[in-house]
């Protein structure tokens, strides 16, 4: 070969060489990269299979005529898997580059996970998951080329290549080739790690971010759990999300999820993943939804795609105990997200329990004000005007005798009458003033559980309320009387189809009772589990009281009336 045709070659050869340790500075890391039948004598450059690689192959320039092609080839194969960053298309670029670049018309790349070395992916190009599993097992038994893809000081994945063109064995050739480019490719995928790393960094950090701002302008809570779920599904590119925080009894709800058919439902805080994470404190990872069942009755396309599951508890601290918990589904090919996500999800739930907190606070904070502004407004009716009217009176009684006319007299205790009726409903003014917020806080939190139950829906719900509800039901029925106002409504969402919900709560006859009529489907006689509705029923015959379910009042849909002795 003509000494030009060398010297060209190892010009070209150093360009390459020159990109492959632009990539590796960049990286911070000079890789060792060996293969299963090669070794490099040395450490610490990336670029001495590639030198080793070109060397054989200029020195045999004379023998094999296609030595400046292959050169060729490998410079373009080199180039087209660092294209861009984009992990997943450079693994396939990878896979195709080797083929073209050996000639083989099969390869495989299987990935292996970071943390435990287990297959983690598998990315073929002309065989069979099935024939790449048998190959894994012994690769030279079957006439297969393997080389080791590392990154840093750990393996990322093994490279087979199989049915060389011509039918043909592999070369050594060939093996120093694909040697040099998975050296080069481990580079390239340290880069495209690292970048990919970084932009999932950014976007927990941009969650972070959007929840503390919407804490700083005032966000409800319902305002904030729906951006929880919004912005983590967004930052891990979840299947669902979903907050679980603790119900108005002894239950978990799920107070916000991505899937609007969730929101609603009830765990047992005791017995549940949810219950356990969120009062051991510890995160835990699921690797298949089916081996936990973090929310119940999980729709079966949703969990047809979902694998790995992370529930992370909600604060920093163990001042922050049993607020509740985040969790965030992956896809069922997204186990090295999952991995990854594990301490972005677990710092977004801690944050995402503090920003509640503060929320809740924020709630004190205007309830205080409130109550203190009415305990003004009573004691200054009181000191101001009611003293006054009564002043006046006891003037308008003391002026009486004083007339002669019988029907001045008349119109002056006409006059006196009005005002001791004036003084007596500024009095019961007062009285609700100062004794305020039982009837109000407990239309609200019903009104909250309403809320979270359609929200996502368009589904009308009317509340009604009889008797003195709000202001006698008393501490002990109260966190029972919202748990079935909300199964009931999670029942009729979620099972029947229903336009239109009514929710009466009565105090009547010494009972407190709870009605929730729908105009639905009503219950499918050939479902036999339905945890909800008995957990009602235990409830009531707790308090020594019963639970009927019966056809709706409009002849259509159900109607649970849950009643107990007040």
């Amino acid at each position: 070969m003509p000494r030009w045709v060398g010297t060209k070659v190892r010009n070209a050869v150093g360009r390459a060489l020159c990109i492959a340790a632009a990539l590796a500075r960049v990286a911070s890391v000079a890789e060792e990269t060996a293969g299963f039948h090669v070794e490099a004598p040395q450490r610490g450059r990336v670029g001495y299979l590639l030198r080793r690689a070109t060397d054989a192959l200029v020195e045999r320039g004379s023998e094999h005529v296609g030595t400046n092609a292959r050169l060729r080839g490998l410079l373009d194969a080199v180039l087209a898997i660092s294209e861009d960053l984009s992990l997943s298309a450079m693994i396939e670029r990878l896979v195709t580059a080797a083929c073209e670049l050996v000639g083989a018309d099969a390869a495989a790349l299987d990935v292996l996970a970071p943390d435990t070395g287990a297959l983690s992916e598998v990315v073929a190009a002309g065989m069979s998951l099935e024939r790449v599993a048998e190959i894994r097992t012994d690769p030279s038994r079957f006439g297969v080329l393997a080389v080791t893809v590392r990154t840093r000081n750990e393996e990322f994945g093994h490279l087979y290549m199989a049915d060389k063109r011509g039918g043909g064995s592999f070369t050594e050739e060939d093996e120093l080739l694909v040697v040099a480019l998975a050296s080069a490719a481990g580079v390239a995928i340290q880069n495209a790690k690292l970048f990919e790393a970084q932009g999932r960094r950014s976007m927990w950090l941009v969650a972070s971010s959007e929840v503390r701002g919407a804490v700083l302008r005032g966000a409800t809570e319902d305002e904030l759990i729906a951006l929880v779920v919004s912005e983590a599904r967004q930052a891990s590119r979840a299947v669902f999300t979903a907050l679980i925080l603790p119900g108005p009894s002894d239950d978990l709800v799920v107070a916000a999820s991505t899937e609007p058919a969730l929101v609603g439902s009830t765990l047992p805080s005791r017995t549940s993943i949810a219950g356990r994470v969120a009062a051991d404190r510890q995160a835990e990872v699921l690797e298949d939804i089916d081996s936990g069942y973090p929310v119940p009755d999980l729709p079966e396309d949703i969990r047809a795609r979902t694998g790995h599951c992370l529930i992370a508890p909600l604060g920093i601290d163990d001042e922050h105990a049993e607020l509740g918990v985040l969790v965030v589904a992956y896809p069922r090919d997204a186990a090295a997200l999952a991995a990854f996500d594990l301490d972005y999800v677990v710092g977004f739930a801690g944050q995402v329990g503090v920003a509640l907190q503060l929320a809740a606070s924020q709630l004190d904070r205007e309830r205080i004000a409130i109550l203190e502004e009415r305990e003004r407004i009573a004691r200054d009716l009181h000191d101001l005007v009611i003293q006054r009217l009564f002043a006046a009176g006891m003037t308008l009684q003391s002026t009486s005798p004083m007339i002669d006319s019988e029907t001045a007299r008349s119109r002056l205790a006409a006059v006196a009458d009005d005002l001791d009726g004036t003084i007596r409903e500024l009095r019961q003014a007062i009285y609700q003033l100062q004794a305020p917020v039982l009837a109000d806080d407990f239309r609200r939190d019903v009104q909250h559980v309403v809320d979270r139950a359609v929200t996502g829906s368009e589904i009308k719900v009317r509340t009604r309320y009889v008797g003195p509800a709000g202001t006698q039901i008393s501490d002990r029925i109260r966190p029972h009387v919202l748990a079935v106002v909300g199964e009931g409504l999670s029942n009729a969402l979620r099972h029947a189809g229903a336009a239109t919900i009514d929710v009466a709560v009565a105090i009547e006859d010494g009972r407190v009772s709870v009605v929730v009529d729908d105009d639905g489907r009503g219950i499918d006689p050939a479902v036999t589990r339905r945890s909800g509705l008995a957990n009602l029923a235990t409830r009531a015959s707790a308090l020594g009281g019963e639970l009927t379910i019966a056809l709706g009042a409009r002849g259509v849909g159900t109607r649970i009336a849950w009643s107990v002795p007040d």
